[in-house]
């Protein structure tokens, strides 16, 4: 039995529905009009590539703004905000330490030029 990946033929396809099962219609249509067809190797694995790199995750804000918890939502964006800002300056300090790396890297680069040109003379 020929198999890609581990799957046969059949466990593609199932694979292939159960997750088309789970998108939206909205998605279903998006996925479809993409090239989605069940139907062949090549065409199974297709539609495999197209499904797969569908954003189908809920996000936590999502499923607070579905239940109605609005302040939850608030303190959630906020937690997320600071650890964005968190990250930010984490960054930039990142960044600002490489730098100074880099400039002593090439100040010491420097006084080799130089020393090798004033020992040896250019032709």
């Amino acid at each position: 039995m020929n198999t890609i990946d581990g799957l046969t033929y059949r466990q593609w396809q199932t694979r292939n529905t159960e997750f088309l099962k789970k998108l939206s219609p909205s998605q279903v249509k998006d996925v479809r009009a993409k090239g989605y067809k069940n139907v062949g190797w090549e065409n199974v694995k297709k539609s495999w590539k197209i499904i797969s790199n569908i954003d189908n995750v809920i996000s936590l804000i999502d499923k607070r703004m579905k239940r109605g918890d609005i302040p939850g939502v608030i303190r959630h964006s906020i937690l997320t905000l600071d650890k964005a800002i968190e990250y930010a300056d984490e960054s930039i300090q990142f960044a600002q330490d490489t730098e100074k790396e880099i400039e002593a890297s090439l100040d010491k680069s420097k006084k080799i030029a130089k020393k090798a040109l004033s020992k040896y003379k250019i032709l």
